[in-house]
C-alpha cells in the first residue's frame, strides 16, 4: 500500500517542485540576470560612471534618510503598538488594527495624492506650514511621510502575533520576582520576538528603499533634490529612450532678434529630419494660433496637442479645432488633463510685473529666468 502511495505522489511530488522551482526562476532569477547583463553592457567604466554620478549619489543620500527614518519612526511604533494590543485591553482596539493595515490596503499613489490633499495649495495647513519655513509637498518632509506611510504595518504586523502565541505567563513571573518592565523585555520579552522584529525590519526597510508610487507623486521629480534611486532609475531609463524628442535646446536663446515658433520648428526638423514632433499646448492657445507667424506652414510641420485648461468652453475649443483641422488639414488632437491653474502667460505677466513666481515654477528655472532677464518689459522673448 505505502509503495503504491509513494507511485502516485511521484509525479505530483515533481510537479510541485517544478512549479516551485519555476516561478521564482522566472520572476526573481531572470530579471535580476537581465538588468545585471544591461547594467554592464556597456563595459565596467560606464557603469562606475554611471553609479556614481552626482545625481544618483544625492538619490541614493536621499532614499537611505527616508529609509533610515521610515525604519526607525515604524520600528518604534511597531513595537508600541504590538505591546499595547497584545498586553491590554482597551476601547477601540479593533480599531487601532484596521488603521494599522490601511497602508497596505490603499494604493500608493493615493496615499501620494492624500498628502497633496493634506498639505499643499489648497489646505487651511499650507499657509500655517509657510510660515514657520516648512514645505512637505516637492520637498524632503514629504518623501519621508510617504515612506513611513507605506511602511507602517511591517513590524507591528511581524511581531503581534509572536506575542499573542507565548502569552504573558513568563512576564507575569519575571514582575513577581521584582524585575522592571525593562529588565522583563529585554531578558524575558524580546528573545522571543527578535527573529520576528529583525524579519518587520527587513521588510520595513526593503519597502521603503523600493517605494515609488507615493514617493513619485509628492517628490515633483526635482532631479538632485526630491529623487530617490527608484524615481532616478525611471528618469534614466526614460532619457535613454526618449532623448532625441524631449532634449532641451538653447536655439530660442541664442538666436538674435524675434524668435517665431515657426523658425523654431523648422530648425528643430532640420536638425532631426527622422523625429516626429508633437507640439503641447494650452487648448486656449490652439484657437488663436491663426493668428501666429505663417500658420498654414506651421500646422503642417508637426502634429499639435491642445491640453484642456480650466475656465474655457471645452466644446468651443473643439469646434474651433475642427475647424482649424478642415482649413489647414492638419494634425490636432484634443486631450482632457486634471485642471492646475497655472498659465505661461501668467507666469510672464507675474515676471514682467515684478510679481513673485515661487511654488509656481522651479527653482531652477526661475533663477535661470532672473539671470538672463527673461520676460522683461523691452524683451523679445515673449
Amino acid at each position: 500500500m505505502d509503495e503504491k502511495k509513494k507511485q502516485a505522489c511521484g509525479p505530483v511530488k515533481w510537479i510541485l517542485i517544478g512549479i516551485a522551482v519555476l516561478v521564482p526562476v522566472v520572476m526573481l532569477v531572470l530579471p535580476l540576470v537581465v538588468v545585471v547583463t544591461q547594467a554592464l553592457s556597456k563595459g565596467w567604466e560606464c557603469y562606475v560612471q554611471a553609479v556614481t554620478d552626482e545625481y544618483t549619489l544625492k538619490a541614493l543620500v536621499l532614499t537611505i534618510e527616508a529609509t533610515v527614518a521610515a525604519v526607525v519612526c515604524n520600528t518604534i511604533f511597531g513595537l508600541c503598538a504590538a505591546w499595547a494590543m497584545t498586553r491590554f485591553h482597551f476601547r477601540g482596539k479593533k480599531l487601532l488594527t484596521t488603521l494599522i493595515d490601511i497602508p497596505v490596503t490603499v494604493s500608493p499613489v493615493i496615499a501620494g495624492l492624500i498628502y497633496i490633499l493634506v498639505f499643499g495649495k489648497q489646505s487651511p495647513l499650507y499657509s500655517v506650514l509657510e510660515k514657520v519655513g516648512i514645505q512637505i509637498v516637492f520637498a524632503v518632509p514629504g518623501i519621508i511621510l510617504a515612506t513611513i506611510f507605506v511602511t507602517f504595518p511591517f513590524v507591528s504586523r511581524e511581531i503581534i502575533p509572536v506575542l499573542e502565541s507565548i502569552g504573558s505567563d513568563e512576564e507575569e513571573a519575571a514582575a513577581l520576582m521584582g524585575a522592571k518592565g525593562w529588565t522583563i523585555f529585554t531578558k524575558v520579552t524580546f528573545p522571543h520576538i527578535k527573529w520576528a522584529f529583525l524579519y518587520g525590519v527587513v521588510l520595513c526597510t526593503a519597502r521603503a528603499v523600493g517605494e515609488f508610487g507615493a514617493v513619485s507623486v509628492l517628490s515633483g521629480h526635482l532631479r538632485g533634490k526630491t529623487n530617490t534611486l527608484p524615481l532616478h532609475v525611471e528618469t534614466l531609463y526614460n532619457e535613454f529612450q526618449y532623448v532625441p524628442a524631449f532634449a532641451v535646446s538653447s536655439m530660442e536663446i541664442e538666436r538674435k532678434g524675434k524668435t517665431y515658433t515657426v523658425d523654431t520648428l523648422s530648425e528643430i526638423k532640420k536638425n532631426n529630419p527622422n523625429t516626429e514632433i508633437y507640439f503641447v499646448m494650452g487648448a486656449d492657445e490652439i484657437t488663436s494660433v491663426e493668428r501666429w507667424k505663417q500658420p498654414e506652414k506651421l500646422l503642417k510641420m508637426c502634429d499639435f496637442i491642445a491640453v484642456t485648461r480650466p475656465g474655457f468652453d471645452n466644446e468651443e475649443v473643439k469646434n474651433k479645432i475642427d475647424s482649424i483641422r478642415k482649413k489647414y488639414g492638419c494634425n490636432i488632437f484634443f486631450l482632457e488633463v486634471p485642471s492646475l491653474d497655472i498659465y505661461s502667460t501668467e507666469l510672464r505677466e507675474n515676471i514682467r510685473s515684478g510679481k513673485t513666481v515661487k511654488y509656481l515654477i522651479q527653482k531652477e528655472t526661475e533663477n535661470y529666468i532672473a539671470d538672463h532677464d527673461l520676460y522683461k518689459e523691452g524683451t523679445n522673448n515673449a
